[in-house]
């Protein structure tokens, strides 16, 4: 049980903040193919958890703790879901993602 809860943490961490924030900065679907995208939202969680962590470990907040860092990104998650939700191309994008194109003859 607490593995599947260390796996599930994991990619909402390491993955699904950049992988949302993928399809915001990057909305051409042409422009990445599937592992670049993945790559692409594994740098940019990592970014985006860095920077994260230093927003909230000033001395001033005090607040660099396991659950101020999850809500954190759950936050951002949830910000980041709602742009990607109202535009439009971006939701396109992101609702064809799963897709695969068929070869044209």
């Amino acid at each position: 049980m607490n593995s599947i809860i260390a796996i599930i943490i994991g990619a909402l961490v390491l993955f699904f903040p950049g992988f949302l924030l993928s399809f915001l900065v990057f909305p051409d679907p042409k422009r990445f193919d599937f592992w670049e995208r993945i790559g692409t939202s594994l740098g940019l969680s990592a970014l985006i958890d860095m920077l994260i962590i230093t927003i909230l470990a000033q001395p001033s907040l005090r607040a660099l703790t396991f659950t101020g860092f999850l809500g954190s990104i759950l936050a951002f998650c949830g910000a980041c879901a709602v742009f990607l939700i109202l535009r439009k191309q971006s939701r396109q994008t992101f609702m064809n993602f799963w897709t695969r194109s068929q070869p044209s003859d």
